[in-house]
C-alpha cells in the first residue's frame, strides 16, 4: 500500500474527528449558556463540562490517530463506541444525531481501514 494512501485515511479520519470535536465543542457551549435559564445549573454545569470533555477526548483521538500507534487506534475505537452508546442515554437532538452519523462512518473506517491507521511493524 502506498505511503500516499495511507497518508489520505488518516487524514480523513483525523478530520472527521476534528468535526466531530468541533459538533460537541458546540453543544457545550450551547449547554454553558443554558446554565442561566433556570434550571438546575449544578445539573448543567456537569453536562456541559462532560461535553468539553468529550470535545477535548475528540481532538486528542484526531491527534493520537497521526502517530499511528496502535494504542491510538484503540483509543479511537473504545472513544467511537462510548459515544454512539451515550448519545441515546439522554435526550438526543439534531446536533446528537449528526454526532452519531459521524461516528458511524468513523468507526466503519476505522474498522475497514485499519492497515492503513496503524504502522504495521517492519520485518
Amino acid at each position: 500500500m502506498a505511503e500516499d494512501t495511507r497518508n489520505r485515511v488518516v487524514r480523513i479520519a483525523q478530520g472527521l474527528f476534528l468535526l466531530n470535536m468541533v459538533i460537541w465543542l458546540v453543544i457545550g457551549l450551547f449547554s454553558l449558556v443554558w446554565l442561566d435559564s433556570g434550571a438546575d445549573s449544578t445539573a448543567l454545569l456537569l453536562i456541559a463540562l462532560m461535553v468539553l470533555g468529550n470535545a477535548v477526548l475528540m481532538g486528542l483521538a484526531a491527534w493520537w490517530l497521526g502517530k499511528r500507534t496502535i494504542w491510538g487506534y484503540l483509543f479511537a475505537l473504545v472513544l467511537l463506541v462510548i459515544n454512539m452508546i451515550a448519545t441515546f442515554t439522554d435526550q438526543a437532538g439534531l446536533l446528537d444525531y449528526a454526532t452519531v452519523l459521524v461516528d458511524v462512518v468513523l468507526f466503519l473506517l476505522l474498522i475497514l481501514k485499519q492497515n492503513e491507521l496503524v504502522r504495521q511493524p517492519e520485518g
